[in-house]
């Protein structure tokens, strides 16, 4: 079976992409721009989850996703429908990039995983320090500023590498326990 990994080219879905290869998983990546080539071993395949009418056919015959959850707050991509396209094409595990940072929309999408019936398990990181190259480019740049939402808050961003070493050990427990089918 195929695992389909949506961001396996993210600072997260990498190293799942990486697990998975290490543990002898076919791999399809997912992007709405996939760079034919990046990696030989990955089967690039165009689809959104913005767009679920491009999802059956990155599903097409896989058992298993990773998927992440909100980029954008003010842009929130239909869970619903992603759920059910991911049902209909038989997936049955899903690992949900969540988040501690947005928890109201995050919480949303785990919700759906979980009414659909699919096996689940949510990481939820806080901040990734990484991200704030992004958020804060802008600001830095035209006003030499940074904003937060919680600006006495004693946190700082983490480094991506716990969560991803977290989401590769997924990847490879999911080779594990799934029968293989010929």
């Amino acid at each position: 079976m195929v695992a389909v990994v949506f961001g396996a080219r993210g600072n997260v879905g990498r190293h799942v992409a990486d697990g998975l290869l290490a543990a002898g998983e076919q791999l399809r990546a997912v992007s709405r721009t996939p760079a034919a080539g990046l990696t030989p071993e990955w089967e690039a395949v165009a689809a959104d989850l913005h767009r679920p009418e491009t999802l059956p056919a990155a599903l097409d015959g896989a058992d298993k996703v990773f998927l992440y959850g909100m980029l954008d707050p003010r842009k929130p991509y239909d869970i619903e429908k992603v759920a059910a396209a991911a049902t209909a094409a038989g997936i049955r595990q899903v690992v949900l990039l969540s988040s501690v940072s947005v928890p109201r929309l995050n919480r949303t999408i785990e919700q759906a995983i979980q009414r659909s019936g699919m096996d689940w398990t949510f990481l939820r990181p806080g901040t990734f320090a990484t991200n704030t190259r992004t958020w804060w480019a802008e600001s830095i740049r035209t006003d030499r500023s940074s904003t937060s939402a919680r600006p006495s808050a004693a946190a700082s961003g983490s480094n991506t590498s716990p969560t991803s070493r977290l989401a590769r050990k997924w990847a490879e427990q999911c080779i594990r326990s799934w029968p293989r089918q010929s």
